[in-house]
């Protein structure tokens, strides 16, 4: 009696948070998308660079063509996009990561609610700083910004 069809072995895991694999490989971050912690793009990953100290960072093109180092250590998340952390504003009240002053007054803002996740961005971001998604630009006045 022969033995029946044996299952294939399964695939290998996949590199990634939440992939099954602890991880990335090179062609999982070249090519995406870099997110400030203000929540603009800063630019696209061009390669992974490592230092002799086995410090690893991201080479990020910026729009003006330069390069960027961005240490791993600047990282929040990798997904889709890769999402930077806030940076403290130094010496700036009430700015992202700052904490607000007794007696300081509160500046009423309008948030940009991100359409896929429903986090309240500050003004003036241009990827959601939960999740990563491109938000939408806000109008201004009737006509959206038109000039006539």
């Amino acid at each position: 009696m022969q033995p029946g069809p044996q299952a294939p072995p399964p695939p290998p895991p996949q590199g990634g948070p939440g992939a099954g694999g602890e991880y990335l490989k090179r062609e999982d971050v070249v090519g995406k998308t870099v997110i400030d912690g203000r929540g603009n793009s800063l630019g696209v990953v061009k390669d992974i660079a490592f230092s002799v100290r086995g410090e690893i960072a991201f080479l990020v093109e910026k729009k003006d063509g330069s390069l960027e180092s961005v240490p791993l250590t600047r990282v929040e998340r990798i997904g889709e996009y890769i999402v930077l952390y806030k940076e403290m504003a130094p010496g700036v009240p009430g700015q992202p990561g700052r904490p607000m002053q007794a007696g300081q007054p509160v500046q009423q803002e309008e948030f940009i609610i991100c359409p896929v996740c429903g986090y309240k961005n500050p003004p003036g971001t241009e990827y959601c700083l939960r999740c990563g998604a491109k938000l939408p630009r806000k109008k201004r006045g009737i006509l959206g910004g038109f000039k006539i």
